[in-house]
C-alpha cells in the first residue's frame, strides 16, 4: 500500500475556542485554555508524521478588540505557553525554531520580551 504523502507545511488558524465554551456550557476562558492544550498535541503530531513548518495563526486583530477582561486572560494563557516553550527540551533535541510573526508591538511589553526570547533561543535550529 502505497504510503500518503504529507506536507512540508501545514498552517492552522486558531479559532473557535469560545464557540466551543459556549457550545459545552464552559465559561469563555476554559474554551481558551482547551485550545492551548491542543497546540501541544498538534506539535506532538507534527514531530511525530516529521512535517518540518508549522504555522500557527493565534492571535487575529479581533482578538485584540476583544474585553479587557478576556484579553487579560488570553493574554495570561499565551504567557504560559510561551514560558513552556522556552524550556521544552524537544526545541533542541528536533531542532526546532520558533518565529513570532506579525504586529507583535501590540502585545503587551512582557509577552514581546519572551517572544523575542524564544526567538533568540531557536533562531539557529533549522
Amino acid at each position: 500500500m502505497k504510503q500518503p504523502k504529507i506536507p512540508r507545511h501545514i498552517s492552522i488558524i486558531l479559532d473557535g475556542n469560545r464557540r466551543y465554551s459556549k457550545k459545552l456550557g464552559m465559561k469563555v476562558w476554559q474554551g481558551h485554555k482547551f485550545g492551548t492544550e491542543k497546540v501541544k498535541d498538534i506539535l506532538e503530531w507534527c514531530l511525530e508524521l516529521k512535517i518540518k513548518e508549522l504555522t500557527l495563526y493565534s492571535f487575529s486583530m479581533d482578538n485584540f478588540k476583544r474585553p479587557e477582561k478576556e484579553k487579560k486572560v488570553l493574554f495570561s494563557l499565551f504567557k504560559k505557553s510561551i514560558d513552556k516553550l522556552k524550556n521544552d527540551e524537544r526545541l533542541d533535541k528536533n531542532g526546532i525554531r520558533v518565529r513570532f510573526i506579525g504586529r507583535l508591538q501590540l502585545f503587551p511589553k512582557d509577552i514581546q520580551e519572551e517572544m523575542q526570547e524564544v526567538m533568540e533561543k531557536t533562531m539557529k535550529n533549522s
